[in-house]
């Protein structure tokens, strides 16, 4: 991601995110959205950010509904 390579940051995260359990969980999703949102994929990256948002309990939840807020 912090190279530009979105593309394969989008993969890499996605199969991540396939790993529920693991301790990445979290941030890999916030990350998948922000691969999605870099890549120019907004629906996609919308869609995340607003089931990140609606989850009290993800650490992302806030930073999501600031990011949504400048994509509407």
């Amino acid at each position: 991601f912090r190279s530009g390579q979105y593309v394969e940051a989008v993969r890499s995260f996605t199969e991540l995110n396939k790993k529920v359990y693991s301790k990445y969980y979290y941030k890999g999703q916030y990350c998948l959205a922000l691969s999605y949102w870099a890549a120019g994929n907004i629906s996609e990256a919308t869609r995340l950010f607003d089931g990140i948002s609606k989850n009290q309990e993800h650490p992302f939840a806030s930073d999501s509904k600031s990011i949504l807020e400048k994509l509407r």
